[in-house]
C-alpha cells in the first residue's frame, strides 16, 4: 500500500510536469542549445553513514558527467529550460557502490524588474532514476526545488531555497525481501531541505561561495549485523551487497529518520573562456534518534567544460 501510494504520487508528478511544458512550449518564441561536461573526484570519509568507527569506510570516486538542454525565451521574457543529465560514479575500493544514473527535468526563471540587482525566482522539477551496482539502492527520484537569487552588489550574490524529494526504491516486494525484515525498501520516502548560500566574485573572475542546508529526512547507514541500537530507530533495512564481509558475516543497510546539517564550500577558478575548476569541501552532521549521530567530510575537485 505504501509503494503504490508513492506510485501514485510519482505519476502524478510526471503528468503535471509534462502538460506544464507542454504548454508553456506552446508560447515559446526562442530557443538556445547548450550542452557541458563536468569530471568530478571527491573524498568521503564516511562514505558508508557508519555509527561505530568499526563500521566507517573512507573511500575517493570518480564521477563524469553530461548534460545537455534547450533554453526557451518566452514572450514574457521568462525562461524555461528542458535539460538532461547522464552520470557514471566510480569508487576506488567500494565497487558496490558505483552507479549510473539519467536525469530528465525543467526549469523555470522569472525575474522580477530590470537590471541587475534584480530578484530572480526558479522552479526546477527533475526526474532521476539510478541505477547501482549493488542493487539495493537501486531508485526513483523526483525533485521540486524553489529558489531565489539576489546580488547584493557587484561582488555579492546571495540565495535562498527549499527542495522536496519523493525517493522509491525499484527492488522491493516479496522477491527481495530480506530475512531481517519484511520492511526491506530502504529507499521508500520523502524529505525536504531548507538553504542558504552567499557568493563573492573577485576581479580575476574567480567565486568563492559558502552555503548551509538543512535536511528533514533520511539516512541510510550500513553496518555489520547484529547492530541492536540501529535495529531499534529504523524504518527499513534489508542486505547490503556494498560491503564485502568474511563468510557467516552479514552487512545490512539501515534507513532512519534523520536531520542532518551541511555546510560546503566552493572556490570556483575559470580556466579559459569555456571551463572551469571548482575545489570543493563540505562537512555533513547528522542527527538522529537515540544518541545515534554521523558526521563525514568531503573533499573534491571538479573541472566543468561547456560547448
Amino acid at each position: 500500500m505504501h509503494n503504490g501510494h508513492h506510485s501514485a504520487r510519482q505519476r502524478r508528478v510526471r503528468n503535471t510536469v509534462t502538460t506544464a511544458v507542454f504548454a508553456v512550449l506552446a508560447q515559446a518564441s526562442y530557443a538556445q542549445q547548450f550542452a557541458e561536461t563536468a569530471l568530478s573526484i571527491v573524498h568521503d570519509d564516511n562514505i558508508t553513514k557508519g555509527f561505530l568507527s568499526s563500521d566507517t569506510y573512507s573511500d575517493t570516486s570518480a564521477q563524469l558527467g553530461i548534460s545537455a538542454g534547450h533554453l526557451f525565451l518566452l514572450p514574457s521574457n521568462d525562461t524555461l529550460t528542458l535539460f538532461a543529465d547522464i552520470k557514471g560514479q566510480a569508487f576506488n575500493k567500494l565497487e558496490g557502490l558505483d552507479s549510473q544514473s539519467l536525469v530528465l527535468g525543467t526549469s523555470f526563471q522569472r525575474k522580477f524588474g530590470l537590471g541587475a540587482y534584480a530578484t530572480v525566482f526558479n522552479a526546477t522539477a527533475s526526474w532521476e532514476y539510478v541505477d547501482n551496482t549493488g542493487k539495493t539502492r537501486d531508485r526513483h527520484i523526483n525533485t521540486l526545488e524553489l529558489k531565489l537569487r539576489k546580488r547584493l552588489s557587484p561582488q555579492w550574490m546571495f540565495q535562498a531555497g527549499a527542495s522536496k524529494e519523493i525517493i522509491e526504491g525499484i527492488h522491493d516486494g516479496w522477491r527481495y525481501q530480506s530475512h531481517y525484515s519484511s520492511e526491506n525498501d530502504i529507499y521508500d520516502f520523502d524529505q525536504q531541505s531548507l538553504f542558504l548560500a552567499l557568493e563573492y566574485g573577485f576581479s580575476n573572475f574567480s567565486t568563492l561561495g559558502v552555503e548551509y542546508a538543512l535536511q528533514d529526512g533520511y539516512t541510510i547507514s550500513s553496518a555489520l549485523a547484529p547492530n541492536p541500537q540501529l535495529l531499534a530507530i529504523s524504518r527499513a533495512l534489508t542486505l547490503d551487497p556494498a560491503i564485502e564481509q568474511a563468510s557467516g558475516l552479514n552487512q545490512v543497510a539501515y534507513s532512519i529518520k534523520t536531520r542532518a546539517h551541511i555546510l560546503s564550500v566552493n572556490w570556483s577558478i575559470p580556466i579559459g573562456v569555456d571551463s572551469s575548476l571548482t575545489l570543493l569541501a563540505s562537512r555533513q552532521q547528522i542527527i538522529a534518534r537515540q544518541g545515534v549521530d554521523y558526521s563525514n567530510n568531503q573533499l573534491g575537485v571538479s573541472l566543468l567544460h561547456s560547448f
